[in-house]
């Protein structure tokens, strides 16, 4: 079984976190929201909508967010963040708009391409997320979650080779990249390649040696080696 898609709703997780954009704008206290109406306010409602995102408060966080593009409807950020709140909530639909909405206003949003991707995948929509990914890793090639996340849509839509080349290369970015470890020995083991298979999950417990997933994992991939040898002689 695959690791899922790496999201980002949490903040700082897979790429989601992070300072606000240039083109998203920067932090103010959540306070100075009473102020004047304007980019400061906008600001200050953003900020405060990524704290609740932060603690899972995801209808405030729209709700808040909502406020940020009322006052600023160019702040690509706030489309960005309230698509994660969304996201939080599985309205794939309604985060894709969001997502899309911030990559009409700043086409290099690199988090916005790979979270769209994720909601499209979430969908089943694989060719979809795959596009968003590789337009993702096309903004900042070295985005290793974008190469996992693509790595599981190829998985997901039965292409083992691609998935693993993708995990492959994510793991030369982040050797100890627990979920493309965990995933690429998964595609492993579909090929019948237990050995390989075995040496990733080895590798996932040297990470996190409590990962049941990887021990049943080793365990399956040594049995199914034992009857392949027996059945050889």
């Amino acid at each position: 079984m695959l690791i899922g898609l790496c999201a980002a709703v949490a903040l700082g997780a897979c790429g989601g976190g992070g300072k606000v954009s240039k083109k998203g704008g920067g932090g103010a206290e959540p306070d100075a929201a009473a102020a004047a109406p304007g980019a400061d306010s906008a600001r200050a409602f953003l900020a405060a909508g990524q704290e609740l995102l932060k603690e899972g408060k995801y209808d405030e966080a729209i709700q808040t967010i909502g406020k940020a593009l009322g006052l600023d409807t160019g702040l690509a950020d706030g489309y960005y963040y309230r698509g994660l709140a969304h996201d939080g909530k599985r309205d794939y639909d309604k985060a894709i708009a969001d997502y899309t909405a911030a990559l009409a206003i700043d086409p290099g949003h690199h988090k916005a391409l790979n979270n769209r991707g994720n909601a499209h995948g979430h969908s089943s929509n694989y060719e979809q997320a795959i596009a968003d990914y590789t337009a993702a890793l096309a903004v900042k090639p070295g985005f290793h979650e974008a190469l996992s996340n693509r790595g599981a849509a190829h998985a997901y839509s039965g292409d083992d080779d691609n998935a693993i080349a993708d995990w492959t290369a994510a793991i030369a970015i982040k050797p100890d990249f627990h979920e493309a470890l965990y995933n690429r020995g998964a595609a492993y083991a579909n090929k019948r390649d237990y050995a390989k298979a075995i040496a990733d999950w080895e590798a996932v417990l040297k990470i996190d040696p409590d990962d049941a997933g990887a021990k049943q994992g080793i365990e399956t991939a040594k049995q199914k080696l034992g009857n392949a040898g027996n059945a050889a002689e």
